[in-house]
């Protein structure tokens, strides 16, 4: 008798999550980074090409570079809503989480190499659906559109 309340219960359970709409958040992003090779307490050396502004891509550069995005839809009302952030993090050298391993007492606390930027590219919350206009999008927060993509 028990094993039968057991399996009804657990029966009950599958049906009842299966009923329910998964509400997954979507991420995505893009990152790059450089080639580079370090020995033991030294700076990662950058292999590229020398002189200002010559990277060309395909692996000729020393910078690090990343954004990540993160997405929900949810419906409220009959008017669908999605809230995005994006960060990205950028460190235009090759040290990036690097520590000046000579120094001491206070300015080991300040002698960071590392010069890495944590930003928040994007913040906003949009809705379709509204009354007033059915087919429109309206957003509110920090967002960019159509960047040009230079190769």
């Amino acid at each position: 008798m028990k094993s039968q309340f057991k399996l009804a219960t657990v029966a009950a359970a599958m049906g009842l999550l299966g009923a329910t709409s998964a509400q997954a958040v979507d991420w995505g992003g893009y990152f790059r980074t450089g080639p580079g090779a370090t020995s033991k307490d030294s700076s990662r050396a950058c292999y590229g090409l020398s002189g200002q502004g010559m990277k060309y891509r395909l692996g000729n550069e020393c910078d690090l570079y990343g954004e990540f995005l993160l997405s929900q839809g949810f419906k409220a009302d009959g008017v669908d809503y999605k809230a995005a952030l994006m960060t990205n993090l950028f460190s235009p050298g090759s040290d990036t989480g690097a520590v000046d391993r000579g120094a001491t007492g206070q300015d080991a606390k300040n002698q960071s190499l590392d010069h890495s930027k944590l930003g928040i590219n994007q913040i906003y919350v949009e809705g379709k659906g509204f009354d007033i206009l059915p087919e429109g999008n309206f957003w509110i927060g920090k967002r960019f559109y159509g960047r040009a993509d230079v190769h």
